[in-house]
């Protein structure tokens, strides 16, 4: 049975102004897709957080960021480089990593869908499982291992991502 992540990227590492390299999210790299034994069918729903200060240190504001729903998963750096430059140019596989992309066609587009209303109500498989929230904000330190969400904080994150996509077939909204 497909499982849903949760897969946090730090704000600096999204780029200039936290856009990624590409408009659609369609790879993801983690020495963790081995041990969380990520396979096709499985979703990683990219989450980041935005800082509030003007000098970029958090806390910040929980956002989810894509969703990739997995097609293929690779550890050979030569496959991923084949498939990334597909879509990027100039852009290198992450050593030392799995590698995870979307289906060809199956790519959604980065966004920016605020979901600190939902971090408490995530949840998680595992000893540890929910977020802890200090004056309403994440610690990014407890998103640092992907966790495996369970089914109903998937449905959460898809429902909040589907709200999003009907906003922008109705024009109320941008990704």
């Amino acid at each position: 049975m497909p499982s849903d992540y949760l897969y946090y990227c730090p704000w600096a590492s999204l780029g200039q102004s936290g856009r990624p390299p590409s408009p659609k999210c369609f790879y993801a790299a983690s020495g963790q897709f081995d041990h969380m034994r990520l396979c096709a069918g499985d979703t990683i729903w990219h989450v980041s957080l935005r800082p509030l200060r003007p000098d970029g240190r958090l806390p910040g504001t929980l956002l989810l960021r894509g969703r990739l729903v997995v097609d293929f998963v690779t550890d050979d750096a030569g496959e991923a480089r084949r498939r990334l430059a597909h879509y990027v140019a100039e852009y290198a596989p992450r050593p030392a990593s799995s590698h995870a992309f979307a289906r060809e066609g199956g790519e959604e587009p980065y966004a920016e869908v605020p979901i600190d209303d939902l971090a408490r109500d995530l949840r998680f498989r595992g000893k540890h499982d929910r977020l802890t929230l200090a004056d309403g904000h994440v610690d990014p330190r407890q998103l640092r291992a992907m966790r495996r969400l369970t089914s109903e904080s998937a449905a959460l994150l898809l429902r909040r991502w589907e709200e999003h996509r009907g906003l922008l077939a109705a024009g109320r909204g941008t990704w």
